[in-house]
C-alpha cells in the first residue's frame, strides 16, 4: 500500500469510528433526526468514488449505509471538497 492510501485508510477508520460513536451515544433519544449526513468527496477509490452510472459507491458509502440501517435512519451523502468536511 502506498503512503497516501495508507493516510486515507486511516481516516475512513476514524470517520466510521466516530459515526459509531454518534449512533451509539444517540440511542434512546426520540427527539433526534431520522436522517443521518455524511460529508465525503468522491474522488478516493477504493474508499468513495462514483460508479459508471454516477451513483456514490465505496468503503466509506457501505459502511455509512450499513451503520444507517443499524441506527433506523436514511442516510444522505454530501459530496463536497475535502477542506469543507470538518467545517461542516
Amino acid at each position: 500500500m502506498s503512503l497516501l492510501t495508507n493516510k486515507y485508510f486511516i481516516l475512513c477508520c476514524l470517520v466510521a469510528a466516530l459515526l459509531c460513536a454518534f449512533g451509539l451515544t444517540q440511542t434512546g433519544t426520540s427527539d433526534r433526526s431520522a436522517t443521518l449526513i455524511v460529508g465525503l468527496q468522491s474522488g478516493y477509490p477504493p474508499f468513495e468514488f462514483r460508479d459508471q452510472q454516477g451513483n456514490l459507491t465505496g468503503f466509506d458509502v457501505e459502511l455509512s449505509t450499513l451503520i444507517a440501517k443499524k441506527l433506523g435512519k436514511q442516510v444522505v451523502f454530501q459530496d463536497m471538497d475535502f477542506e469543507g468536511i470538518i467545517l461542516s
